[in-house]
C-alpha cells in the first residue's frame, strides 16, 4: 500500500498520523513493511509527475515489473469514457450530488 500525500490538502498529516497507524494495522498481519508513504510537502493536491513517478516505482517494485524509464503515454480521453454517442447515458440516470440527494430523499419519502 502506497499512501501519497502532500502539504497542500487534508493529507498533510498523513506521514505523522495515518501512515503510522495503517502500518501498525498491517503489522498485525506481518505486513507492516508493505506500507509506504510518499510525501510531497511542497506540493498541492494533484496527481502530478512526482506523485505518479512514486506510484509507478512502487507498483513496479511491488509487482516485480521493470521500473518505467519514462512516464507512459497519455491514454486518449475517448477510450476512457463509458458513455458516448454509440453508448449513450440512460435517460433515467441519476447525475451528480443533487440528483443523488433528490433520489435518496424520494426513497426516504421526504
Amino acid at each position: 500500500l502506497l499512501l501519497v500525500s502532500d502539504g497542500g490538502d487534508w493529507s498533510v498529516n498523513t506521514p505523522d498520523v495515518e501512515y503510522p497507524h495503517i502500518r501498525r494495522i498491517f503489522s498485525f498481519f506481518d505486513a507492516g513493511n508493505q506500507v509506504e508513504n510518499a510525501h510531497f510537502a511542497d506540493e498541492g493536491h494533484d496527481y502530478g509527475p512526482n506523485k505518479r513517478a512514486a506510484m509507478y516505482e512502487f507498483m513496479a517494485r511491488t509487482l516485480g515489473l521493470d521500473a518505467p524509464g519514462e512516464e507512459p503515454p497519455a491514454v486518449p480521453h475517448a477510450s476512457l469514457v463509458v458513455f458516448d454517442p454509440v453508448h449513450p447515458r440512460p435517460k433515467d440516470a441519476v447525475i451528480g450530488e443533487l440528483g443523488i440527494e433528490g433520489m435518496l430523499r424520494g426513497i426516504a419519502g421526504g
